[in-house]
């Protein structure tokens, strides 16, 4: 069963992961941090912000990459801290428009709960 833990930000949803993950559950975790640690080491602040589309791109990929290899193993449950759907959800909060492969890839991707 794959499984997201979502919801805003500061809510503990990265705790949870980490102690599913200290008691010895499969889990991914949020891979938006990675992308932002990344852009400032190259100059950009807060690249949702200045560019949320290219930010919503490269977090996509990753969390289809998640996704895939999530479905190659062998385990009862498999824990995500945020999916894809989350994208999307930041996007429409922040008013902005993107193209159907966001919503293309949250329908084809679909988690068992949420």
């Amino acid at each position: 069963m794959k499984v997201v833990i979502t919801g805003g930000p500061g809510t503990g949803k990265t705790s949870i992961i980490k102690k599913l993950e200290n008691i010895g559950h499969c889990v991914f975790h949020e891979s938006s941090r990675e992308i932002i640690k990344k852009y400032k080491q190259l100059g950009h602040d807060q690249l949702f912000l200045s560019d949320p589309i290219k930010f919503s791109e490269i977090l996509l990929n990753n969390r289809v990459k998640q996704f895939e290899e999530a479905s190659q193993l062998n385990f009862d449950n498999i824990f995500f801290d945020r999916g894809i759907p989350d994208i999307l959800a930041y996007l429409n909060y922040k008013e902005v428009s993107f193209g159907k492969e966001f919503d293309l890839a949250s329908k084809k991707f679909k988690y068992d709960y949420i």
